[in-house]
């Protein structure tokens, strides 16, 4: 009986799943200091870019013996893989989940007029007020 899925495969996918995290993100950082775009959206655009030069320097490696087509196929599902990476480590999922109150509370600018409530100073500030009118 014949294998389906050999473990040389597996490893394959493995690899470029890191690589295109790794790489991904990488062309990702540059897309945001180049555009504005969001974290999420430059992950996958950033992904989708490298799965084409991954396999296109995957295939001038093996000198002609590896068609393009299978090694892009490799480096779309280890793309895919990639992502789910990235995207479970990402801190502005994490950050947005767990967020509460006292992490929206952030300083003022110098030099910038703002009539918003400062959370940070709310607490301290109630609690001085309510301590001296207790007398």
């Amino acid at each position: 009986m014949k294998k389906m899925i050999s473990p040389g495969f597996v490893a394959e996918i493995l690899g470029a799943a890191f690589t295109m995290a790794l790489t991904g993100a990488l062309v990702a950082w540059l897309f945001r200091k180049v555009t504005r775009i969001g974290l999420l959206p430059s992950y996958a655009l950033g992904i989708t870019v490298m799965t084409f030069v991954a396999a296109a320097l995957y295939v001038s490696g093996h000198d002609g013996t590896v068609d393009y087509l299978s090694a892009w196929i490799k480096y779309a599902i280890g793309g895919v893989v990639g992502f789910l990476i990235l995207y479970t480590t990402s801190r502005s999922i994490r950050h947005r989940a767990g967020r509460s109150a006292r992490h929206n509370c952030s300083p003022q600018k110098a030099g910038r007029p703002d009539n918003r409530v400062d959370l940070c100073r709310l607490p301290r500030t109630l609690a001085f007020a309510t301590a001296g009118s207790s007398k």
